[in-house]
């Protein structure tokens, strides 16, 4: 799924926004709609004489699967985390959150799938997710590792086990 999809996604929702509409969906609309998979559904069910929606929704049922699917994962991420709506359109804000979320994920699932694995860089992901502080032993090994090969004063490489 490429991050245009969410974008045409979020410029419709805008558009919506700009339009003022005289019904904004609630946090709890928002969240129970991700959660359930149609989020984007009732987008177009509610706001649909705003903006066309059917770019997005007549799309491949598997497409839009998969965005429901994404917006789902981002949208848990910002349940139970928001205050009380502030603005008659706070709602559809928290929408288009949801969205840049989605795509921010997309954007580091993409580097993370590009860039070339190093036991350096995997230690460091895992100790940021998991926020476990258990690497100083294998960061001396390996420093060590990378130690083992030294010059000696006469300019012979030597390994540390021969000295």
């Amino acid at each position: 799924m490429k991050p245009t999809s969410f974008t045409c996604l979020a410029f419709l929702v805008n558009r919506v926004i700009d339009a003022r509409p005289d019904r904004d969906l609630s946090f709890n609309e928002t969240f129970d709609a991700a959660s359930e998979g149609r989020l984007i559904t009732l987008l177009a069910e509610r706001y649909g004489h705003m903006a066309n929606f059917t770019w997005v929704t007549q799309r491949d049922t598997v497409n839009v699967e998969q965005m429901e699917a994404e917006l789902c994962d981002a949208a848990a991420g910002f349940e139970g985390r928001v205050g009380k709506a502030t603005s008659p359109v706070s709602g559809l804000c928290l929408v288009v959150d949801i969205i840049l979320e989605a795509i921010q994920r997309q954007c580091a699932y993409a580097q993370i799938k590009n860039e070339k694995p190093s036991i350096s860089r995997v230690l460091r992901s895992f100790q940021r997710l998991s926020g476990i502080k258990f690497f100083t032993a294998l960061r001396l090994m390996l420093w060590r590792r990378q130690r083992s090969r030294f010059v000696t004063l006469s300019g012979h490489i030597c390994n540390d086990a021969t000295v």
